[in-house]
């Protein structure tokens, strides 16, 4: 059984990314949520970042909000990729974590970002209850004018 909590987590982390990618070519956010379940909370870290932004420090996003906010940024946006440089799975606690690299090709250029994400799954493994991205802050900080409100 523990195999298959660990496929489920592993497989679930990987098609997350591969969401991204999918929704960059044919741009239903939607897909944004395959891996994730209804009541999803998503989190954007560090703290720091979220309150120089104006939001406060428990601040998280649905995923509908989520989708609201990356379909304001999809129209610049031609090509989604992650490139997943390591990950972590902890069958027991049901959580994992990726150290990724995000490159994209916008309107104006081509831009690539380090990020880590932490999952909170349920407890087959197969959807994400919690989601959490930490953002490299300086690459972030030129983007902040496009976070939601």
């Amino acid at each position: 059984m523990e195999s298959s909590i660990y496929a489920n987590m592993d497989a679930a982390m990987r098609d997350f990314f591969k969401a991204y990618e999918d929704v960059s070519q044919n741009k239903d956010v939607m897909q944004l949520s395959r891996t994730t379940t209804p009541d999803c909370s998503r989190h954007i870290y560090p703290v720091t970042f979220t309150e120089s932004i104006g939001k406060p420090a428990d601040w998280h996003m649905s995923n509908e909000e989520y989708h609201g906010f990356l379909a304001l940024n999809l129209p610049k946006i031609s090509n989604i990729r992650y490139k997943i440089s390591e990950t972590c799975i902890d069958i027991t606690q049901r959580k994992g974590s990726a150290r990724v690299v995000l490159n994209t090709t916008e309107t104006s250029g081509e831009h690539a970002m380090e990020q880590v994400w932490f999952f909170d799954f349920t407890d087959d493994g197969a959807k994400m209850k919690v989601v959490g991205e930490f953002l490299d802050t300086v690459k972030a900080a030129s983007n902040r004018k496009d976070m939601p409100e």
